[in-house]
């Protein structure tokens, strides 16, 4: 494929300069090279097939679970099918341009044969006008041996079509880069959410253990007549709500974990361990040179799709153009024939053969005014809409690079305060509960501190999950 397309581009570069020339060189390679080509063609290697479930424990950090999606990812794989497909689509719109040769053999027995009235003195002169006669034209067998071949000269539509093949592959890889990008994401984003549920549930059954203590403590206070029933209850149902979210947050994270089979194409029933903690990658989230990064805008994968759709819509431009052109054929037709009223096919008297050669010019007329004119039209707007789709594909990539570094500057303070606040609940929480065992505090404030602090928990970790998440987004836009 690639041996192709280095002649088109060394034989038809400069399109819009030489469309004559270029032609006839490109049928010319397409004409004398197609056995090389055929032979040089390159064996695809076909996709692995899916990963079969497992019965061993499949261990996974972040970045191992990102090699796997980015080999066993099903958006991933679909890309790499449709790039596989487009190499062979590329060798099917080629080989039009190549001769094509076609054979024929046909046997006809006319088990009755036509018959017309004919005067019969044409065949006796001694016959009187207006009589007829029934005579038969033709032989019981007839067989036919013939080939056929063509081959196209010029066509204008052709050589923009194989031109564009290129354009085509870089617009499937364009779209695989961006298949991959957001399968990093997608699973970085499951990965991280694991480790999220898996540290809300340490918090939890931390704070379960803590509530049951002061529970247990508040009852046997009550016992003694030092509080009253009301404190024991709160202390209660505040344990059973701890205990209805722990439950909650373990169905959730097996939730997490089919999530991440999904998006990195594990099979379901494979048992997965996550074995990084949630501290290593929130480490590595924070990484100011990341924020603060100038890329270069042309670079991003987006708007090199942009820029490849913009390529294709004034390609397909010109090929509307080039319906305005003429179209150049030879072709040949040859073979042998036979027929009588027995059927004999060993003499060599009996074959006749038959050759005729000739060109094919294929002029629109009407069609240039009319419909050709029309689908011009429609395509040179479809190329400005694409202009204008790719001028604002570019200016929302500079605004979102903007609107993201700020998102995760935001994101880094505000899991500075959350840590500091959360440390600042937990002191809080430790005191008003000594000062409540003691019998100096009141059970208002010790629950007051406790929801407090269970807040400040949960602010904690949804800040550990913007920072990473908002890293993410900003590293998606610098591809």
């Amino acid at each position: 494929m690639e041996f192709i397309l280095n002649v088109i581009h060394v034989v038809v570069g400069g399109v819009k300069k030489n469309s004559g020339v270029r032609a006839f060189y490109l049928l010319f390679s397409c004409v004398f090279f197609g056995g090389a080509i055929g032979l040089e063609a390159q064996h695809l290697d076909r996709l692995s097939p899916p990963p079969s479930e497992a019965k061993d424990t499949l261990v996974l950090g972040l970045e191992d679970a990102k090699r796997y999606a980015l080999e066993h990812g099903y958006r991933v794989r679909q890309s790499a099918y449709e790039l596989e497909q487009i190499e062979y689509k590329s060798w099917e719109i080629l080989s039009i341009g190549f001769p094509k040769v076609s054979g024929e053999v046909r046997y006809t027995y006319a088990a009755d044969l036509r018959k017309s009235r004919l005067p019969a003195n044409i065949f006796d002169k001694s016959a009187p006008e207006g009589r007829y006669i029934n005579n038969s034209f033709g032989v019981d067998h007839d067989i036919q041996l013939g080939v056929n071949a063509s081959q196209l000269i010029f066509d204008a539509s052709y050589i923009i079509a194989a031109i564009a093949l290129e354009t085509t592959e870089v617009f499937s890889k364009n779209k695989k880069s961006i298949s991959e990008a957001e399968t990093l994401k997608a699973t970085a984003l499951a990965y991280i959410s694991i480790l999220i549920a898996r540290e809300n549930i340490e918090i939890l059954k931390k704070n379960l253990r803590a509530a049951e203590g002061v529970f247990k403590d508040t009852r046997q206070m009550f016992l003694e007549g030092l509080v009253e029933e009301q404190d024991v209850q709160q202390l209660q149902i505040s344990t059973y709500e701890i205990t209805t979210s722990l439950l909650k947050l373990k169905r959730m994270l097996e939730n997490n974990y089919d999530l991440l089979k999904l998006v990195s194409g594990i099979p379901l029933n494979t048992p997965v361990e996550v074995s990084d903690s949630i501290g290593s990658v929130l480490e590595g989230a924070i990484d100011f040179s990341v924020a603060f990064a100038m890329p270069d805008v042309s670079n991003n994968i987006d708007v090199q799709l942009s820029n490849t759709l913009l390529q294709l819509s004034e390609l397909d431009y010109e090929s509307k153009i080039s319906e305005y052109f003429p179209k150049l054929s030879a072709f040949m037709a040859g073979g042998y024939n036979t027929g009588g009223n027995e059927f004999d096919i060993t003499s060599k008297d009996v074959w006749l053969s038959h050759l005729s050669v000739g060109l094919s010019l294929k002029v629109p007329i009407s069609d240039v005014f009319l419909t050709t004119n029309f689908k011009v039209q429609q395509a040179q707007i479809d190329y400005e809409k694409s202009q204008l789709e790719n001028y604002e594909m570019k200016q929302k990539v500079t605004s979102d690079l903007k609107k993201f570094r700020n998102e995760y500057l935001n994101n880094i303070d505000l899991y500075n305060t959350s840590m500091r606040q959360m440390e600042l609940a937990q002191s809080i929480y430790q005191k008003e509960r000594v000062k409540y065992t003691e019998g100096i505090g009141s059970s208002f404030n010790l629950s007051q501190s406790q929801t407090q602090l269970y807040q400040k928990q949960q602010n904690y970790l949804n800040a550990i999950y913007r920072v990473i998440q908002s890293k993410l987004d900003l590293e998606r836009l610098l591809r």
